[in-house]
């Protein structure tokens, strides 16, 4: 218990407070986390499932990134946690990190009086596109490429959201 904790659910509260401040997931923080989940997978000779879930996570994090929905921080925590979730540990993380995510968002839109706009859009978008085949009509936000650009009021703090679901899917599977 105590390795996990130390090595990965410290760090990721520290992740979740930077993130939701400041919208910034720090290297310094992600990187010992990614190296110290491999190491206790080699001290426990679990060190194929450590990498493969680092991998997966990696990936379907890099993909998001590549399409920008969400930051490169977010990319390297997904490979951490899969680093010390494993493979199949990692994505209950990864899935209820996504719920989080959209009932965070949806309660933004919500909060601002734009979640019937969000919403119309959304369906005329996907109408265009999928029934009357119109390449283009189904846009979503992107985060902006230029790192120094300010952040759109309506992104979600990925990397908070993971946090949370990686400390319940820790807390379910040690207390239940």
């Amino acid at each position: 218990m105590w390795p996990i904790l130390f090595g990965c659910l410290v760090p990721t509260a520290v992740i979740a407070y930077t993130d939701y401040k400041r919208h910034w997931v720090p290297n310094v923080i992600t990187i010992p986390m990614f190296l110290t989940g491999i190491a206790y997978a080699v001290y426990q000779d679990n060190v194929a499932d450590a990498l493969a879930g680092a991998g997966v996570a990696f990936l379907i994090g890099f993909v998001c990134f590549a399409i920008g929905g969400m930051g490169g921080g977010d990319v390297k925590f997904l490979a951490g946690l899969g680093a010390w979730f494993g493979l199949s540990g990692v994505f209950p993380v990864i899935l209820l990190g996504c719920l989080i995510g959209v009932c965070w968002g949806l309660g933004k839109l919500v909060k601002a009086g734009r979640l019937r706009e969000w919403a119309a859009d959304l369906f005329r978008g996907l109408f265009l596109r999928f029934v009357l085949n119109v390449q283009g009509a189904a846009s979503v936000s992107k985060l902006p490429d230029d790192i120094a650009a300010p952040i759109p009021r309506e992104a979600v703090p990925f990397g908070t959201c993971l946090a949370l679901a990686a400390w319940a899917v820790w807390a379910l599977a040690t207390f239940s």
